[in-house]
């Protein structure tokens, strides 16, 4: 959670509470405002969570893939939940791009994952229960086709070279022989 409040906070302890799970939450981790985040959620002691202090990269990584699910405000955060295949609901967070949530989700048919507001954890929490990634998988791998096409493409494509250029270079596999 990236953005927290007390209605984040709230939610995640009533998810705790109607999943009888744990809920661990990994906040932004810039040392001289977690506890001030800490303080936003406005955690009451309801259910079982847990906010994790100084988490490192593999700790991070760890945590994602051995969830069973994932709420998140973070586009990273959604990445990574795709990537480990994870159920997720994420909040749209406006102040650090929504547009950009719109399009990864978009393409791969999860745009219905995206929500406004902290509400969508306790509205939608069965969708936390499972995710069918075969779709969004055949989608991701035929936009990485894709894009190492486009990639091979420019690397590899014959280039002009401009007089003023100060390093001019030439691929020697167009060069022909």
């Amino acid at each position: 959670i990236l953005d927290p409040n007390e209605n984040i906070g709230r939610e995640l302890e009533q998810l705790s509470i109607d999943k009888n799970r744990k809920v661990i939450v990994m906040l932004d981790e810039v040392p001289w405002i977690w506890e001030k985040n800490v303080e936003k959620l406005g955690l009451k002691g309801n259910g079982n969570v847990e906010v994790k202090k100084e988490v490192d990269l593999y700790e991070w990584m760890w945590y994602y893939s051995h969830s069973s699910a994932v709420v998140t405000d973070s586009f990273h955060g959604t990445i990574f939940s795709i990537i480990f295949e994870k159920p997720f609901i994420t909040m749209v967070n406006v102040k650090r791009g929504a547009q950009r949530f719109v399009s990864l989700l978009e393409p791969l048919n999860l745009k219905d994952r995206l929500f406004d507001g902290p509400e969508a954890i306790g509205e939608h929490k069965d969708m936390l229960d499972a995710l069918d990634y075969t779709v969004p998988n055949k989608k991701l791998d035929e936009i990485r086709r894709e894009s190492m096409k486009w990639l091979e493409d420019a690397l590899f494509s014959k280039k002009e070279v401009n007089d003023s250029a100060i390093y001019p270079s030439i691929d020697k596999r167009l060069v022909e022989k």
